[in-house]
This record gives C-alpha cells, sequence and structure tokens, in this order.
C-alpha cells in the first residue's frame, strides 16, 4: 500500500470512529459506538509497522483522556449525559475518541 493511501485509510478510520462514538451517544448507543471506535483502533495497532510503539501512543491518549475528561467531569466543567459512568469517570465514547485521536499521529 502507499504511503498516501496509508494515510487516508487511517483518516477514514478515524473519522468513522469518531462519527459512531457521536452518534452513538446521541442516540443511547454509547458503548456500541465505543467498541466501533476501539475495534478501529485496535485494527490500527495491529497493522502499524511499529506496533509497540502505536499501542504506547493509544495507551498513554487513554491516561490522558481519563485524567483530564475525570477532572473536567468532577470540575463542573461540563456533564456527561450520553452513557454516564459513575461518579466523576467518563464514559467509554469519549476515552474511544481518545485513542483514535492517538492513531491520528
Amino acid at each position: 500500500m502507499t504511503p498516501r493511501a496509508t494515510y487516508l485509510l487511517n483518516y477514514g478510520a478515524y473519522q468513522l470512529g469518531w462519527l459512531a462514538a457521536i452518534l452513538g451517544a446521541a442516540s443511547g448507543y454509547g458503548t456500541a459506538g465505543a467498541c466501533v471506535g476501539f475495534v478501529l483502533t485496535a485494527g490500527h495497532v495491529l497493522l502499524a509497522r511499529d506496533r509497540r510503539g502505536e499501542l504506547v501512543l493509544v495507551l498513554a491518549a487513554l491516561a490522558a483522556g481519563v485524567a483530564v475528561e475525570s477532572w473536567q467531569i468532577a470540575s463542573g466543567t461540563y456533564r456527561v449525559l450520553a452513557d454516564a459512568a459513575p461518579g466523576a469517570l467518563p464514559p467509554l465514547w469519549l476515552l474511544a475518541l481518545w485513542a483514535q485521536f492517538a492513531t491520528t499521529f
């Protein structure tokens, strides 16, 4: 596959995962949308040349996502209504966005 085709495929997968997470959350299927995002992220990691490096990047983004979103929810910056987790934990669909974001690097 050419580098351009690889970039376009990665961009398309990112957009599909983002759309699935957002539309899933908006229609009450946030967990299903998150699953799509996480499956696409796993596919990205499995197809990457440097799987370990990509996995580390995705896990770092997830850790940052949990920290940032938990802090914002706990501080009252915003309130998550779709598939809200107990306490100040962010829902899975929101974490799927962070994982997918890491695949754009």
